[in-house]
């Protein structure tokens, strides 16, 4: 890791994050015929959305080249773990 990537990783404030990132998840059981899964399903599409777009957003406001080179690739990387909750919930959606 280079000294620009470890600024930035250490520079991340967690305080931009929405407040429900920041939150327990709870641990109570789940019923599978109570909607609760579904309700899952769209939470973890809307985090991994919205941390997509925190990258591209930390990507727009960056000082420097390689802090933009690096929140492009977590963006990238991001949006490509989106694409997998997506398939998976579509997937899940039609069985």
């Amino acid at each position: 890791m280079t000294a620009a990537q470890r600024k930035y990783v250490m520079t991340f404030d967690p305080s931009r994050l929405p407040p429900h990132f920041l939150t327990p998840p709870d641990q109570r059981g789940l019923d599978p015929a109570s909607g609760e899964i579904e309700q899952i399903k769209q939470r973890a599409l809307r985090r991994a959305e919205q941390l997509s777009n925190v990258y591209l957003d930390e990507a727009d406001s960056a000082d420097d080249q390689s802090s933009m080179e690096l929140a492009q690739k977590l963006a990238a990387q991001s949006i490509m773990r989106l694409a997998g909750v997506r398939n998976i919930a579509s997937a899940s959606a039609l069985s």
